[in-house]
């Protein structure tokens, strides 16, 4: 495992010389690595996926990983997000599932758990915590009284 985290540095940083813009950081772990399990039905988020693209097509061109198969671990990462909110502006560092949900809200202020599900492809159990958190710990969105139905982003 430690091998994994210092190849990966140096494939990182290769990676930021070939492609300067691209903001995603990745740290490429064998399936060896405990309690690693893709979901297969989590959907990387649209705007996040030219840059994912742009990280394999790099990981595919190093000689020794051309026959590799890469899957993302969404469950596992995390980043920054900006917001506004009442005309102020935040850095929110969230979960890369928390980002999946939020992102879906620059396309339409009000989505069913239903949408929101298929959409994101996040299963119950971690949906329900992540919707948990933005509608009662730290209240950006409004829960319709059914409690099924997210409303009206704030």
């Amino acid at each position: 495992m430690l091998s994994d985290v210092v190849t990966s540095e140096g494939h990182r940083k290769m990676f930021a010389e070939k492609k300067p813009n691209n903001p995603i950081e990745v740290l490429v772990c064998s399936s060896t690595w405990p309690n690693l399990v893709a979901n297969p039905n989590a959907k990387m988020p649209p705007e996040m996926k030219v840059y994912t693209t742009e990280f394999e097509h790099f990981y595919k061109q190093l000689p020794m990983y051309q026959s590799k198969v890469l899957a993302w671990i969404l469950s596992e990462g995390k980043g920054e997000m900006f917001a506004h909110f009442a005309k102020m502006k935040y850095i929110l560092d969230v979960k890369t599932y928390q980002i999946s949900i939020l992102l879906r809200f620059n396309e339409n202020s009000e989505y069913t758990y239903e949408k929101l599900k298929e959409l994101t492809g996040i299963n119950d159990d971690i949906l329900n915590e992540y919707l948990k958190v933005f509608t009662v710990q730290v209240p950006l969105m409004k829960r319709s009284p059914n409690a099924k139905k997210v409303i009206d982003w704030n």
